[in-house]
């Protein structure tokens, strides 16, 4: 009996509600540990994924930022401001050249006859006697064989046969515009294309001049092989630059020479040396030559 009182007595009963209060909170702090521990780990996922979140936002919309300005330039550029700088023949006139006068008259008289022609046949008759890729030029050769400065020459020399013929001085019947490759490309879509028609729109709009000349240097640095383009942009700025040299949707009565340059020619794409119907090779000079 003493026994049973003993296990029953309010002493123990308390001994026995502590322990199992000390169990349940060990049991409830295990499991509230593990849950901070959870929404821990949890809140630091969502602060990781909101970071990436936003700095992707950002870069979009940087992106937007710089392609929205790009456009608004494009737009809003002044109608009389030119994209592409027009020299004028005059400033070629101390331009000095030694060599190839063969290939100055052959270039000269071609040059000459199809702006005659322009002026006196009709377009039936132009286009029957003058391909579109008559207009275009190609000088290849190895460097320092003055394939520019002869291009410079060349437009003095053509401005200078205009002056004698209709008997005037230092008048300005040609311009010239040089253009490098990366004036063209563009790395937004669709944007090199519109370079590309600016400057073929810019040179026909030559009221004020007889002929005008587009020269390209270093044209394989733009023009290589179609075949190795990795991108269709790429592509599709090579074709409409095509067009334009076959006279797709062009006058072909406007008076627009085309002359390109380059030191690899086997590195040109076909169909751009197709379009090129009369090229030129310049070569190293001979000890002979020099001597002369």
């Amino acid at each position: 009996m003493e026994s049973v009182k003993k296990q029953n007595s309010p002493l123990n009963n308390n001994v026995i509600k502590t322990r199992n209060l000390s169990k349940n909170e060990e049991e409830n702090s295990l499991q509230n540990s593990f849950l901070g521990r959870f929404y821990r780990a949890f809140y630091v996922l969502y602060c990781i994924v909101g970071f990436l979140v936003t700095l992707g936002s950002l870069y979009l919309l940087i992106c937007f930022y710089a392609y929205f300005k790009k456009f608004l330039q494009s737009n809003n550029l002044n109608k009389n401001e030119s994209q592409f700088l027009f020299n004028k023949a005059g400033e070629f006139k101390n331009i000095k050249y030694y060599g190839y006068k063969k290939t100055f008259q052959t270039v000269i008289f071609s040059m000459m006859n199809i702006i005659k022609s322009s002026k006196n046949l009709s377009d039936k008759e132009f286009s029957a006697r003058y391909d579109c890729t008559a207009r275009n030029y190609l000088f290849y050769g190895p460097p320092g064989t003055g394939k520019t400065l002869f291009v410079k020459r060349l437009v003095y020399l053509l401005n200078y046969n205009f002056n004698d013929k209709f008997k005037t001085t230092n008048k300005d019947y040609v311009r010239i515009c040089f253009v490098s490759p990366n004036q063209l490309e563009d790395k937004f879509i669709g944007e090199t294309e519109k370079n590309i028609k600016n400057l073929f729109k810019e040179a026909r709009d030559d009221k004020d001049y007889t002929a005008t000349i587009i020269f390209i240097d270093e044209i394989d640095s733009f023009f290589g092989d179609r075949k190795l383009d990795t991108t269709i942009h790429s592509s599709r700025s090579k074709t409409e630059f095509l067009n334009f040299l076959s006279g797709v949707s062009e006058d072909r009565k406007k008076n627009v020479f085309f002359i390109g340059a380059t030191n690899l020619i086997t590195r040109i794409d076909d169909a751009f040396v197709r379009r090129m119907e009369n090229r030129y090779e310049f070569r190293l000079p001979s000890k002979l030559e020099i001597i002369n």
